[in-house]
């Protein structure tokens, strides 16, 4: 409930503010962040952002509405979980760590219980090729570091989702590691 409302009251946030509609507000803020996004992140908010603000503006808007009534009501949890995700580690390359990362972390463990829950496991290549890309971003992020003083990091996009892809990548390793397990297990039950 509380991550949907905070996506719901973002939406509606952005609803009522006219600028929104007209790109003005995306373009302040685009300009306000463009020191502390990531080097990669940069060119979107010189470029392709600014030019498109207006378009982009809506989408921002809808997404956080559709985010906020999946959570809410349950339905396309998984979606619904996944693009707030996507758009948080989009706030934090721009360079707004804070309130994105705890978003993150909180929508990680809901998409995580949601598959302990459902004892679904996720197909073994896929959980590898997950692993392996968050190991990779992980790494290319690295040099965009800024700091590793514990009172500022929370500050530091890079050092955020070096931080989240760790967490996502350790917990699908984790997860094929469990897989395994049963498995052997299943088969010792098997032989017996």
């Amino acid at each position: 409930m509380f991550l949907a409302f905070g996506w719901l009251r973002a939406g509606v946030e952005k609803a009522i503010d006219g600028d929104w509609w007209t790109g003005g507000s995306l373009r302040v803020f685009l300009a306000e962040h463009r020191e502390s996004s990531l080097p990669f992140a940069e060119w979107l908010t010189g470029g392709p952002m600014v030019n498109l603000a207006p378009a982009t503006a809506f989408v921002v808007l809808v997404l956080e509405l559709v985010i906020g009534l999946g959570l809410l009501t349950g339905r396309r949890l998984r979606p619904a979980l996944h693009a707030a995700m996507t758009l948080n580690v989009v706030f934090i390359a721009l360079g707004v760590v804070s309130p994105s990362a705890f978003y993150m972390v909180l929508q990680l463990t809901l998409l995580l219980g949601l598959g302990s829950r459902n004892g679904a496991a996720r197909p073994r290549r896929a959980a590898i090729a997950i692993t392996a890309a968050c190991a990779v971003a992980a790494v290319a992020l690295l040099p965009s570091i800024r700091t590793i003083h514990p009172a500022e990091v929370i500050h530091d996009p890079a050092i955020m989702l070096v931080t989240i892809a760790g967490l996502v990548g350790a917990s699908h390793l984790l997860e094929l590691v469990s897989a395994g397990q049963r498995a052997a297990l299943d088969r010792a039950e098997g032989a017996v």
